[in-house]
């Protein structure tokens, strides 16, 4: 995934672009198209495509193009707060999908506690036991 340089200045000369961006590139897109935009790339990701039409109501052609524009060369004031905004939900989704993969290995598995070493320092052998045990359960009834 490639990172956000997020040392770039906002100028006069950017606001200008905007401007016409906004004006002879997306003139059909309102601020809620923009914060939708937004918002469905840090739900599902900035690379998938495909979802983020659903949750804005536009064409996956004109997403598509969208998406370019706003990852290659469209300049946004305060594009940073954005970045940081998919960043946080990309972030979100790699939390998720670690728990999904520890909950299916952990359906997988007739004995999970077997597989697992948990070692809590100051704890005693038991306590451990007993700690590994209860992860299992919350692991597993969080996701039934």
């Amino acid at each position: 995934m490639k990172n956000f340089d997020h040392s770039l200045k906002w100028t006069d000369v950017d606001s200008k672009e905007q401007q016409h961006l906004l004006n002879n590139q997306f003139g059909d897109w309102t601020k809620k198209d923009f914060n939708s935009f937004i918002a469905a790339s840090a739900k599902f990701g900035r690379n998938n495509i495909e979802k983020i039409p659903k949750d804005i109501g536009k064409t996956i052609d004109v997403i598509k193009h969208y998406h370019k524009r706003f990852w290659k060369d469209f300049k946004i004031e305060n594009i940073t707060s954005y970045i940081t905004k998919i960043e946080k939900g990309e972030d979100e989704i790699k939390k998720q999908n670690m728990a999904n993969n520890v909950f299916k290995w952990l359906c997988r598995e007739e004995h999970p506690e077997l597989g697992i070493k948990l070692e809590i320092q100051g704890n005693s052998p038991s306590q451990n036991e007993e700690d590994k045990y209860l992860m299992i359960l919350s692991l597993k009834n969080k996701f039934n």
